[in-house]
């Protein structure tokens, strides 16, 4: 237990201090207007959501495939297939997604997201505060993503993802690349670390008369490493997750944190919360869920609701692990 803490506490000096002073030279101190809205909000499963989106590295949830490919290698529950919906009140948008294991062999993996975002019912929101937007398209996409176990403890993944947005006046189709890596040297502990930025992803904005002007854009070029660290490390079962991770936008000043904690109340409850704190304006927000277990079902919420980042997301996901014994999430 002591070599695995000292473990992980080597990972969180490296997360924010060592990433941050090597990335330093890339930073500026401009920011550039971007006058259109990324189309895709919110790209994670309610349990990522309710713990401050911190999980690239966690092997536990077929779901953090959208945000690092090489889990699927080490992921426990590998034949886990996830359906799930997201309500984003701000901008009225209402998507939902599916994901599932594809092809499974000793070494090599795939899996599949399909996304589907249409607009939404302001009824939806639970704190009911009108949406600031109200933009009119629909979007597909769907991830493929692959996996190789390099040794048994290191994996290395890439996920493409092909999107097409579209309303009665326009229609766009662009790809993105996303590559990633993982090391699980314990049980109790893994790490991640991803690159994004290849590609192009569709864009939208609101005209004066209601009219909804879309469009695409470069992706952003950004680098990610986060662990997670669990306990106890025989899963029987865990009684607490802590992830942490960095984020690191090339081009802009600044950093972006973030963090999540679970806690299993009973072996069928657990409470999760985390937060996001972006160091170049100041903005910060905090995360809420819970999850429920079963013996072939698992439930999960999330909730994100900050002024200061101008969100208010709710989030829930249904997990069929289809596992003969389950004793870890």
């Amino acid at each position: 237990m002591m070599k695995s803490t000292f473990k992980f506490l080597l990972g969180v000096v490296w997360v924010f201090t060592i990433t941050p002073s090597l990335l330093v030279a890339q930073d500026t101190d401009t920011e550039p207007e971007i006058p259109f809205i990324p189309v895709q909000l919110q790209r994670a499963d309610a349990r990522s959501l309710s713990m401050g989106d911190a999980l690239i590295g966690d092997p536990y949830t077929i779901s953090v495939i959208q945000q690092n490919p090489a889990v699927l290698s080490l992921l426990d529950y590998y034949r886990a297939v996830s359906v799930g919906s997201w309500y984003d009140a701000r901008f009225n948008r209402l998507n939902h997604s599916m994901s599932m294991p594809l092809y499974l062999s000793k070494k090599h993996r795939f899996a599949t997201v399909i996304n589907l975002q249409h607009s939404g019912d302001r009824r939806l929101s639970l704190w009911d505060q009108p949406s600031e937007m109200d933009p009119d398209f629909m979007v597909f996409d769907a991830l493929v993503a692959y996996s190789i176990l390099l040794t048994p403890k290191w994996s290395a993944g890439i996920g493409q993802t092909l999107s097409k947005v579209e309303n009665d006046l326009e229609s766009y189709t662009t790809t993105s690349t996303l590559i990633g890596m993982q090391y699980h040297p314990d049980p109790s502990l893994s790490y991640g670390i991803t690159f994004r930025g290849i590609g192009r992803e569709s864009t939208f904005l609101m005209q004066s008369d209601a009219i909804t002007e879309l469009g695409t854009a470069s992706i952003a070029q950004e680098l990610e490493i986060g662990g997670s660290f669990r306990y106890p490390v025989d899963f029987s079962p865990n009684k607490m997750v802590l992830s942490l991770a960095s984020t690191k936008e090339f081009g802009q000043s600044g950093l972006l944190f973030k963090g999540g904690l679970e806690l299993w109340a009973t072996p069928w409850l657990a409470l999760r919360g985390g937060f996001l704190v972006r160091t170049r304006t100041n903005e910060d927000g905090p995360r809420f869920g819970m999850g429920l277990k079963g013996s072939w079902i698992w439930l999960d919420y999330g909730v994100a609701y900050s002024n200061r980042r101008n969100e208010t997301q709710h989030q829930m996901t249904l997990t069929l692990p289809f596992c003969v014994k389950c004793t870890s999430y």
